[in-house]
Order: C-alpha cells, then structure tokens, then sequence
C-alpha cells in the first residue's frame, strides 16, 4: 500500500473530535489502483511530538497487527499537507448509536449478532499472535460503545477506534497519567473506576452495556453521574442491587435477563469471556424473531452522507506536497463585499485584508482600494502621468482632491486632469460684419462667446435685511445608518434542551445565535452540569448550521 505518490481526494467530512476530523477520500496509488478510503487526521495546531500525534500512531501499529473480519483494516500512517492523518478502510453505513434509534431500530436477532461479532474481534485482539511476536498480544480495546461499533449497508460488522487500546506486546508512544480515567464513562466496568489494571473482562462487561441499551433503549447506568457510578464502584451490595433494579425494567425472556447479568456482574471473575459471550449471543440469536443482520441491513433505508462541515473538504491532498482545493471550493467565495472592475492588475503587492476562510476566484475583482493603489494602475504607462498631472493641479487649486475615490470618481478626476486647462485671459468679442449693398434684410448679430475663464464682474446686490431668527430649534440631522462591509455571519442554530455555548476570541455566545466566521470551541452543559468540551465549530460566512446535543448520549452533532 505504501508509495510516494498517493493522491487523495478527500469529498466529505464524515465527523469530528477534540484532536481532529475524519473524512471519506479516494485514495489513487501508482498505476492506477483507486480505492475509497477514511483520513482521520489530526488538527494543524497539534503538536508534532505531542500525545494526540503519538496515540494515533499507536493505534496504527496496533491495527495493523491484527487481521479480524469485525476489526477495522489500517492501511498506513501519513503526513499530508503538514498534518498527520490514519489511512483507513472505509465502511460505508452507520455506527450502531444510529442503528438503535427509530423509525428502524434494529431488532433482538440482528442485535444479538453483531454483539456476538464484536465479541469474536474482542477474543482476536486478545489472542492474535502477530509475526515475530512470541507471546499473545493480550490487547484490550477499552473504549466499547455503540458509537464504536460500525455496521456496513452489506451486512458488516467493524470495530473501530483502538486509540487507547492497550497491549503489553507491543511498545506504546503515549503515555496516560496515573491519575487519569480514560473511556467512556457510561459503559465503563466498576473496576474501572478504581484500578489502574487493564482486564479483558472490563471489555466483556462494555459489551453487555451496549446490548443492555439496544433491548431497553436507555443506557445501563441511566442519567447516573460520573460521581454516583463511583459510588457504586466501591459497594459490591449496592451495585447489586443497583443491576438488579434495572434487569426488572426489561421485557426480556429469562435467559437473555441471565445473560446480561453475568456479563454486567460487579466481579470481572463472574463475566464470561469473549469466547462464551460470543457463543451464548449466536444461540439466542437463533430463538429469538426478527430479521437477520443481512437482512435487516438490506432492508434499512440508510442515511446520506454526514454534511459536516471540514476544513479540507473538496481538496486534493498528495504525500509530500501542500493541500490543492478542488475546483469546486470556489463556491466559498464571498461576493457580498463591494467589487471594482480594473483595466489591469496592480503591479505591486497589496495587503491581504480579506478574511482568513475566504477563497478568492482567480477571475474575481479585487476590492475597492485607496486613491494612491488606484492611481498608480498602469505604472509604465499614462499612470504616472496622469497622477502628476492631477498632483500640479491640485497645487494650482484647480482640482480639489479627496483621500479615498469610488470607481467613477477615479475614472472623471483622471480625465479632467488630463484634459488642457484653458486660457484665463478673455476671448476678444468680434465687430458686427457690414450691411451688404443690395437691399436685403440686416444679419442678425453674432452672439458674443462665452468667456472661458471667470465671468465678467457685476456690480453687488443691494444688501437684504436678514430675516428675525427662529426660535425653534434647528431640527436634528437624520445620519442613516452604516452599511455593513464585512462579511455576512454565519447563523447557527439549535435543537434538543441542552444549553450550548460558542467560544472564540470574541467571548462566549449562547447559541443559538449570529456568529462571524471563523472558528469556534462547541461546549454544552449536559443535565445542568458544567459545560464540557463537545468539539470544533467552524463558521463560514451566510452559512446556516444546526447544532443538536444529546444529554443521552452527551454528545452533540453538527449539519
């Protein structure tokens, strides 16, 4: 797969992160080959030695170790434009937190299945025995969630995101605080809370969790607090009676609710392996209705792609060399700015004023400038003399000029001072012609020529009494109001009752809102708790983006 010359033409943003944005790309390899490829890449202000960087390259070496139907295929690690990006297989349909929602959730058959196939790749990363590894890889995925777990329009099953699985075979960059939990709390085993120890076990019970919410369609742990579910972490009795509880909310039949219980039980010795686990959901499978995975997924009406908004989105990226945009990136060209037609291009380098996100067409007029920008158009040529000429006139008090000109005003100042200035002297007035001989009417008078300089004197009106003042006041001037020259906001606006913020330099926006373009920190405070980072907003100027947040899944998502 490797090769210098790879292309990628990346056509959509397919999500977004903390450290970055994933996107769908055809990848073209020398001679030809082409393939549909995911880009998970890394923001550019990341830092090249930094964790995100290192952890990315860890789940690279950790992917391309493993060979598993239900594991998510690496193809390599690369640096495009600057930025460090995982080159991946591309599954083409939805993750199962999408699967588990109406009008078509999936049912008990199909879902019992893919739990069974997410065991199966468990079991792998566990057992895989890679080339020139002695011993077991021994890896643990230890972030399993619904929104991990891909389905394909055919009927796959993927696992996806190893960003912080962990194996003792295999050297690590990254390097985790002692002090710091990572996962997802939601579906974190007890142990998990309190030890630093990494058990497959704690990957059994993440699974029971998924399987929990897609027969009840609520979470195992509910709307509990991070704090609450520590506290269950550190009383056995308490947990149990917590499980317990919420085993009597499910319409289950008895061994699917024995089932559960094992794989959620408070002690790791008490879960089944990903083996049995596997094993266990195949069997239920079978005596439980439904459709089948493939044929639930041939039957799902699936949805279209994501219309996240991506900084790289329709550009062409090849190893090496700097990002090239698409033809079709044009379309972000703002036209609402005012525009001047000129006769040539200023010679000289003038200073970029436009807005950092703006891609200015190559057919596209420049902004209105100075006089002296203007002015100097056409340096070679009548420039330099017209701008002489209108400077002596200026001086001579002929030509009054202003700092800043419109298009007209330029183009009439310029040819009056080119123009020959006329003679202040008056013209003489010529005598009448003689009458002819013959008796013919006489010519009427030749009417004299308007002087070309000043009129001729007149004497000065009689002075006029100025008239009693008013004593109303003088009537305040109506000033209209400016015009906006920048470029238009964006709006954006929001759905579900989570309150969301916009951070950028200019403070914190409660959305919805008007925002100017540029790029934004989303951050929502899910069931009244602290606001928490939910990822990147980029603005683009007049473009509307729905933001809706979940405080179920506690997450939020952009279109």
């Amino acid at each position: 797969m490797q090769g210098s010359d790879r292309t990628f033409e990346i056509s959509a943003c397919l999500g977004r992160g903390g450290f970055g944005e994933v996107y769908r790309a055809r990848m073209t390899r020398d001679g030809g080959l082409v393939a549909d490829v995911a880009l998970k890449v890394l923001r550019r202000d990341i830092d090249a030695d930094g964790q995100a960087v290192q952890r990315l390259r860890d789940e690279g070496r950790l992917l391309s170790q493993l060979n598993h139907p239900s594991i998510l295929k690496v193809h390599d690690l690369v640096v495009l434009a600057g930025r460090v990006s995982l080159v991946t297989e591309y599954v083409d349909g939805d993750d199962l937190t999408a699967c588990l929602k109406e009008p078509a959730p999936i049912g008990p058959r199909a879902l019992f299945q893919v739990i069974a196939r997410v065991a199966s790749a468990l079991d792998a990363a566990w057992t895989a025995r890679p080339p020139g590894v002695d011993a077991p890889l021994r890896m643990v995925h230890r972030d399993i969630k619904p929104s991990n777990i891909r389905l394909s329009r055919h009927g796959d099953v993927k696992l996806l995101d190893f960003g912080i699985a962990r194996t003792d075979a295999v050297q690590r960059e990254a390097r985790t605080r002692t002090d710091m939990m990572v996962g997802s709390p939601a579906y974190m085993a007890p142990e998990r809370f309190l030890e630093r120890q990494i058990l497959l076990e704690s990957d059994v019970f993440s699974l029971g969790a998924v399987l929990y919410e897609g027969l009840g369609d609520d979470r195992f742990y509910g709307d509990l607090p991070v704090p609450m579910q520590v506290g269950l972490a550190v009383d056995d009795e308490r947990y149990a009676t917590f499980l317990e509880s919420r085993l009597a909310l499910l319409d289950v039949p008895d061994d699917v609710r024995t089932l559960l219980a094992s794989a959620l039980a408070y002690d790791a010795a008490d879960r089944p392996t990903p083996v049995a686990l596997a094993r266990e959901c195949d069997a239920l499978a079978d005596a439980l209705g439904g459709p089948s995975l493939a044929r639930y997924c041939r039957a799902r009406a699936w949805s279209t792609m994501a219309s996240v908004a991506g900084e790289l989105d329709g550009h062409t990226l090849r190893e090496g060399e700097e990002e090239r945009p698409a033809p079709r990136a044009l379309a972000l060209v703002d036209r609402s700015a005012p525009t001047l037609e000129t006769p040539a291009p200023v010679p000289f380098p003038q200073p970029d004023r436009e807005p950092r996100d703006r891609v200015r067409g190559p057919a596209e007029p420049r902004r209105r400038g100075s006089f002296w920008g203007w002015a100097l158009v056409g340096v070679g040529g009548t420039g330099v003399v017209a701008l002489v000429a209108v400077l002596a006139l200026s001086v001579l008090g002929v030509l009054t000029l202003p700092w800043a000109f419109g298009p007209a005003a330029v183009e009439s100042d310029v040819a009056t001072a080119a123009a020959p200035v006329p003679d202040p002297a008056p013209a003489p007035v010529p005598e009448p012609p003689p009458p002819e001989p013959e008796p013919e009417p006489e010519p009427e008078a030749a009417p004299a020529p308007v002087p070309t300089s000043r009129p001729s004197p007149r004497p000065a009106p009689a002075p006029v009494e100025a008239p009693p003042p008013d004593p109303r006041p003088a009537p305040t001037p109506v000033v209209p109001d400016p015009v906006p020259t920048g470029p238009a906001p964006g709006h954006i606006r929001m759905e579900g009752e989570v309150v969301a913020l916009a951070v950028g330099s200019g403070g914190s926006h409660v959305l919805p809102a008007d925002l100017a373009p540029g790029v934004y920190r989303l951050q929502a405070k899910y069931n009244g708790r602290d606001a928490v980072d939910a990822g990147e907003l980029v603005v683009r100027s007049g473009q509307t983006i729905t933001v809706s947040c979940s405080s179920r899944m506690t997450r939020c998502t952009q279109k």
